[in-house]
Formats: C-alpha cells, sequence, structure tokens
C-alpha cells in the first residue's frame, strides 16, 4: 500500500465508525440479503430512499455514486493485492464526507430536514385550508359592523321620532 491508500483506510476506518453508530439501533441488507453496517448500511440505504417520492438535496446522485466509489475503493485497497485507483480526490471527497457526518450536514441528515420542512409546510397549508371560510376573510366582520351600526342609527332616528311625537302633542 503506498500512503494516500494507507491515509485512505485511516479515515475510512473513522467514516465507518460514524456510520455504525448512526445505524446502531437499524438493520440493514443489501441486494443479497446479506446484513451490512457502516458505509454500506448509509449506502443501501439511500438506495432504498433513491427512488421514494419525498424530496432530497439536489447534490444526491453525486453523493450516491461518491459514496459507492469510495466503498469501492476500500474494498479494492483490502482485498486486491495489486495497486488501487485512490487518489487525493478520492481521499478529499471521503475527508468532505467525514466533515459533513460529523457536522450533522450529511446527505441523509440534510434529506431528513428537506422532508421535514415539506411535512410542515403541508401541515400549516392543511390547517389553514380547515378553518372556516368567515376567521380567513375580514369582510364577514366588517359586515357585522356596518349592520351594528345601521340597527343604531335606525333605532336612534325611531328614538328621536317617538321623542318629537310625544312633546310636541
Amino acid at each position: 500500500m503506498n500512503s494516500i491508500e494507507i491515509k485512505y483506510i485511516d479515515l475510512y476506518k473513522s467514516v465507518d465508525s460514524i456510520c455504525k453508530d448512526i445505524f446502531r439501533n437499524e438493520r440493514h441488507f443489501n441486494d443479497r440479503g446479506e446484513e451490512v453496517f457502516g458505509v454500506s448500511a448509509y449506502v443501501e440505504t439511500m438506495e432504498s430512499e433513491r427512488y421514494s417520492a419525498a424530496p432530497r438535496p439536489q447534490d444526491w446522485d453525486v453523493w450516491y455514486k461518491k459514496l459507492k466509489r469510495l466503498r469501492w475503493l476500500r474494498n479494492t485497497i483490502v482485498h486486491d493485492s495489486g495497486t488501487s485507483e485512490c487518489d487525493e480526490e478520492d481521499y478529499d471527497d471521503l475527508e468532505r464526507f467525514y466533515n459533513e457526518l460529523i457536522n450533522g450536514n450529511d446527505i441523509l441528515a440534510r434529506a431528513r430536514r428537506l422532508r421535514a420542512a415539506t411535512s410542515a409546510r403541508k401541515r400549516a397549508s392543511a390547517v389553514i385550508a380547515q378553518r372556516p371560510a368567515q376567521s380567513r376573510t375580514a369582510s364577514p366582520r366588517k359586515k357585522s359592523y356596518v349592520g351594528w351600526a345601521v340597527f343604531g342609527i335606525v333605532a336612534a332616528v325611531a328614538a328621536l321620532a317617538f321623542i318629537v311625537y310625544y312633546f310636541l302633542k
């Protein structure tokens, strides 16, 4: 192994450990039915959500492909005795993913926040739609004030007419 591969494997172990912690209470299986952990569980989660109708961040597919490549590179380095295709750019991608995991800004966390925000907007729209029409518009309330004003004027005129009639008689 060359120096970049050694650095890559060390960082990959940290990323894999974080992913194991993230998914410690969940079970994930690959397409062959084998249980997977760590980065593989992360990729499988992305794969299972890939075709759902739920909103996803714009760079979802980019990170999905990168993570599959990063996992493939790790397997190539560990299991193949020849040279791998691992380079500085791959290490930088892995380091960026590590930092995003640490900061809670990884692709799955962003997707979860996006779904929560979309769900909150839908709930708010549903609540507004369920309110009675009278509470959503100001005109019925204005009509009631106008009605009371007209009633007051009519009552005042009637009282004045009664007073005038009574005293002039």
